[in-house]
């Protein structure tokens, strides 16, 4: 029997001892790693090529693959690899698999053996050269077992702890620690453990451990937590209290993931499916008003907008300081308990934009309006700030203030104060977190530079917003904020485009929203920075989802909070009502964003009977702004399967219009022009660009796998089978290390659809039942076999309750025999979209 460890390293142990030789070259143990993790379902030998030789000729990779399988069959024993056609499988019988072990055990509920078989990270320590893909898969194992692990442990300690049994609970928190060295919040737990049992002095030393290990590995101290209890052990305060599984989890650690060390690499994630812009255009106040009696929860009892400010001092040169107290008076002012304050996004949609206060109260769902002005007064500045009641245009409250150049950052807390007290309500209830603000008037400056910079979310806006972000956070290291910022920054620039995604960024971007939530961990702003990055550097959506909910208790007015945060509940929890709820809430407080105007449409279109609601969102967000490609683009997708054609085409000329210069807005375009069977046009474009740059630079993975699939989807309807065939490579090439269910349902729809129904049949049925419901239903479609496909269907919405690839079924060719028949017609009522 042989026993191949892939849990804490690498290794391959015979029944005498460790393996060496041929089977065990780095690139054969990789490729046993990958057959021996997928378990009786092996990997098919285009997923190994691809992971293993990307960058070899197809032929030569298929030759590369056939000797490391024949020398690992030659050091293993024959039966030991299993090759069933294009199929790869090594045979459990002969060949023991650690992390399967721990898997199974954790399924069979078996902590002990499970945590037994853990012995460190996933491949800990293994590399092959030229291998990305390789590369990102083992990082997304890692991640997802070390999760599994760690919650293991944590319920065998919460469990321990409960039963009182003391020495259980310290066995199974010093697991966690040894684990995740990092993690504040279980040095925690193990302290006050070993202090129950008698043993403050190992409870020091763990703490002295941890601390030196922050230091030396991440140039970090430990949490206040961690300090107050080793100096309550020091003192002799034990109070032997124990912590509930509610209050496990220090600020700054998330409480469901592991801390890696920083070497290592975390997955390149992006937000691909989401686009938009910033600057906005003027919208009737009519409009938001009927909006918000539809979604919206109404205005609260209390409501301030704040304006922004005027710059009256001919000096161009300050503006950005100008804008820097806007932004603060927002920022402040929004955490106000049970006082609602529009967005900095909608606010500023009024700057240099005089209209009546009335208008303006309206448009933002706000009964008071801040503003105010800032004009020369000798060789410093007077600021004037006032409160006016928008039903009555009446000022309610005025106050003017004198300071130097250099004197701006701090006046934001006066002005609140004073307009606070205006409106009666007592200033015990509001208070600044101490990362929000600074008493480095160059640090402010720096920072106010860099949020005007960031605003425009534009290369060259990017770039400056990195740079004073930087400078802000090097003249005010404790300044949690801009900590927050720098990382904001760079997360939306990787988002647009405007950064690389590379490692060394990741890494850093993780250090900066660590940084800014250790530093304060009230911080709204610093919470959803630590989340987006949980969700987009290392996948963790819930706990990302746990630090959003933080961040909105904490500030009930951040619309960024509440739009990420229903992004992630909407589209990777499945709390579907959950997440439009949350941009309803967002919309609600920042109504002239354009991005949460996109976002809350496409929630809408993906939800049973939500398209008209959508197509509104889509018209507000391309009224907001008329340049962001996407929204056309989506306005255009979502007329175009309603089967509004003449509107359809009419939305994709503004794309057209705005999106010309972009691959990815024209791959829109050939979409929707594909959805409009205009398939000699679309497949025009496609052409176009694969002819103009094979490999356009603006390209990411992402991109070319939506390029690959509607291309694919146009060739076929072209009648173009061995061009869909080479797009089918190339997203082969893509995705076959994560997703072979969504490929091999690709080739078998291209074979059903091309006519040779045999191969189609034997490819569909090596995909499980259960995976990929749609895609099956569309191959089984085009195969004739409606009946079942409708049925998967139904099935599907059912279960679901959301419509992810369900939204244009109403135009769906393979579907064009049945629109007529009973069970299509109830399947599109449910939907709730028009048969076409």
């Amino acid at each position: 029997m042989y026993r191949l460890k892939l849990l804490g390293g690498v290794l391959l142990d015979g029944p005498d001892g460790p393996v060496v030789g041929r089977a065990t070259q780095q690139r054969r143990l990789a490729l046993l790693a990958l057959v021996g993790s997928a378990g009786d379902s092996g990997r098919s030998r285009d997923q190994l090529i691809a992971l293993l030789w990307p960058e070899t000729d197809a032929s030569e990779a298929r030759q590369h693959l056939s000797h490391s399988l024949y020398a690992l069959r030659q050091s293993l024993g024959e039966d030991a690899i299993r090759a069933a056609g294009e199929y790869v499988r090594l045979a459990s019988s002969r060949i023991e698999v650690d992390s399967l072990i721990f898997e199974n055990a954790l399924e069979a509920g078996d902590r002990e053996r499970a945590a037994d078989a853990y012995a460190g990270p996933f491949l800990d320590g293994f590399f092959i050269d030229d291998a990305p893909e390789f590369e990102r898969w083992v990082d997304e194992e890692r991640h997802r077992l070390a999760k599994l692990y760690i919650q293991a442990v944590q319920e065998a300690g919460e469990e321990a702890d409960r039963a009182g049994d003391v020495a259980e609970s310290i066995k199974w928190w010093g697991r966690l620690v040894d684990q995740d060295p990092y993690n504040s919040a279980a040095v925690v737990r193990l302290m006050e453990t070993l202090c129950t049992a008698g043993d403050p002095a190992n409870a020091l030393l763990v703490a002295s451990e941890h601390r030196t290990r922050l230091d030396d590995d991440l140039g970090v101290e430990p949490t206040e937590e961690v300090e107050a209890l080793s100096a309550r052990i020091q003192r002799g305060e034990l109070s032997g209290r124990r912590r509930s599984g509610e209050e496990f989890g220090a600020p700054g650690i998330s409480e469901a993931g592991p801390t890696l060390a920083p070497s290592r690499r975390p997955w390149n994630r992006r937000r691909a499916w989401l686009t938009g812009g910033v600057a906005v255009i003027a919208l009737a106040a009519v409009w938001i008003l009927g909006e918000r009696s539809r979604f919206g929860e109404g205005i609260p009892t209390e409501s301030v907008a704040v304006v922004p400010f005027m710059n009256l001092t001919g000096d161009p040169s300050i503006e950005y300081l100008v804008d820097g107290v806007t932004d603060q008076l927002i920022s402040g002012l929004a955490r106000v308990p049970n006082l609602k304050v529009p967005a900095q996004t909608s606010s500023f949609h009024y700057k240099d934009r005089p209209m009546d206060v009335r208008a303006i109260g309206d448009s933002l769902g706000a009964r008071k309006l801040l503003e105010g002005s800032v004009t020369l007064a000798g060789t410093g500045l007077r600021i004037t700030a006032q409160l006016i009641d928008a039903l009555t245009g009446y000022h309610l409250w005025t106050e003017t203030y004198e300071r130097q150049r250099g004197q701006l950052h701090g006046i934001h807390d006066e002005i609140i104060r004073g307009a606070l007290g205006a409106l009666d309500i007592d200033l015990t209830v509001w208070s600044s977190p101490p990362g929000a603000g600074t008493q480095n008037p160059v640090a402010w400056d720096d920072y106010a530079r860099a949020r005007h910079w960031w605003s425009k979310r534009t290369p060259a806006g990017t770039d400056s917003a990195v740079k004073y972000f930087r400078l802000a956070v090097e003249e005010d290291p404790s300044w949690a904020l801009a900590w927050s910022g720098l990382a904001d920054a760079h997360i939306t620039g990787m988002f647009w485009g405007h950064l690389p995604g590379t490692d060394s960024v990741m890494v850093a971007v993780r250090a900066m929203a660590e940084r800014a939530v250790r530093l304060d961990s009230t911080l709204a702003e610093a919470r959803t920075s630590y989340g987006a990055m949980l969700s987009d550097i290392r996948r963790s959506k819930e706990e990302a989802a746990v630090e959003f909910a933080r961040a909105i208790e904490l500030n009930p007015n951040y619309s960024v909070a509440r739009q990420w945060y229903g992004e992630t509940l909407f589209m990777w929890l499945g709390r579907h009502e959950e997440g439009l709820r949350e941009l309803r809430r967002a919309h609600e407080i920042d109504p002239l964003s354009p991005i949460i105007a996109k976002v809350l449409a496409d929630f809408l279109w993906w939800s049973p009977g939500g398209a008209e609601d959508a197509v509104r969102f889509y018209n507000l967000a391309v009224n907001l702004e008329p340049d962001h490609w996407s929204s056309h683009s989506n306005k255009a997708i979502a007329l175009a399967c309603l089967g509004r054609d003449d509107e359809a085409r009419a939305a994709l000329d503004g794309l057209l219009e705005v999106g010309s210069g972009f691959s990815r807005a024209m791959i829109d375009a050939a979409d929707i022009l594909a959805i409009l069977r205009d398939y000699d046009r679309a497949g025009d474009i496609i052409d176009g660009i694969r002819e103009s740059d094979p490999d356009p630079v603006e390209f990411t993975s992402d991109i070319e796998g939506v390029f690959a699939r509607i291309a694919i989807n146009i060739y076929v309807e072209q009648g173009r089978y061995s061009d869909a065939m080479e797009e089918y490579r190339r997203l082969a090439d893509l995705i076959s290390g994560h997703s072979p269910n969504t490929l091999a349902l690709v080739l078998a729809w291209i074979y059903a659809r091309s006519g040779d129904e045999e191969a189609s049949r034997t490819v569909l049925e090596s995909v499980p039942a259960d995976r990929r419901p749609r895609l099956r239903a569309g191959v089984l479609a085009a195969l004739g076999d409606h009946d079942e496909a409708l049925d998967i269907l139904e099935r599907t919405v059912a279960e679901q309750g959301v419509l992810w690839e369900l939204a244009c079924l109403g135009v769906d060719p393979d579907f064009d025999a049945v629109r007529e028949g009973p069970v299509y017609i109830r399947l599109m009522e449910h939907i709730g979209q028009p048969i076409r």
